[in-house]
């Protein structure tokens, strides 16, 4: 096979244990480097850090990964994937953003900084693969790994493919039902608010966990499979256009 230069880049932070799955994964197949958030960034989605504010790279060395070269950024998670590439000199052939530690599948892509660095790489026109673990606190990334195989085997054999978003479930490759190409599907999140002392007993306002499904039409979404043990493989685009709707609206349109 061969050899590609890949970036590794998250949201979770470079010390994370789904960054250094990808990096014990890819690293002697793949030339592979590092750039990552060097503090917790999830939910950052596509936000960047504004050019009149600085941003650092530490090198660090993770244990185990010596000859792996990685920075410790202080953006987001874009932030993380644009200087990353210019970091490695010449810029990478492919970008993978995760493992995530959460799901990210409908709608928390809006709000994802795991998509949000993926996409961002695709901007500049480098292949980006975001991959997620289904659970909060990952005990088994090896599903995940070969969903990630499986999408860079779907990138080879179509060269017109740019983004992808892998999630998968929790667990060893032999307990995986199937992969399945998908549509995004669609959630939304509590809107309440609990108002709740801190660890340092001030009184904070805290979004409450869970998701509110809402009905679906069509089972054949990404989360739906994913509850059901399959790993999902969604090809995202970067245009929030509304095509039916533009076509509408021209219908008799006088500028």
């Amino acid at each position: 096979d061969e050899i590609m230069r890949i970036l590794l880049t998250n949201d979770d932070g470079v010390y994370a244990a789904g960054i250094r799955a990808l990096a014990v994964a890819l690293h002697g197949k793949h030339e592979v480097a590092i750039a990552a958030p060097s503090v917790q960034r999830s939910g950052a989605s596509h936000s960047f850090t504004c050019s009149e504010f600085g941003l650092s790279a530490e090198r660090v060395t993770l244990e185990g990964l010596e000859d792996v070269t990685a920075y410790a950024i202080s953006g987001t998670p874009s932030d993380c994937a644009k200087l990353g590439m210019q970091l490695m000199g010449e810029w990478p052939d492919l970008v993978v953003s995760g493992i995530n530690h959460g799901s990210n599948l409908g709608t928390d892509t809006l709000y994802s900084g795991t998509v949000g660095a993926a996409m961002e790489a695709a901007i500049y026109g480098v292949k980006a693969i975001a991959v997620s673990n289904y659970a909060f606190e990952p005990e088994n990334f090896d599903m995940c790994i070969y969903g990630l195989e499986r999408a860079m085997q779907l990138m080879e054999e179509h060269n017109e493919l740019m983004l992808l978003n892998v999630n998968a479930p929790d667990g060893a490759r032999e307990d995986c039902k199937g992969v399945k190409l998908t549509p995004l599907g669609f959630h939304k999140y509590p809107t309440e608010y609990d108002l709740m002392p801190n660890e340092n007993g001030e009184e904070m306002f805290y979004s409450r966990r869970g998701i509110v499904y809402m009905s679906q039409e069509n089972d054949d979404v990404d989360d739906r499979w994913l509850q059901k043990g399959y790993v999902s493989i969604t090809p995202l685009q970067m245009s929030f256009t509304d095509e039916n709707m533009l076509a509408l609206l021209k219908k008799g349109w006088r500028e």
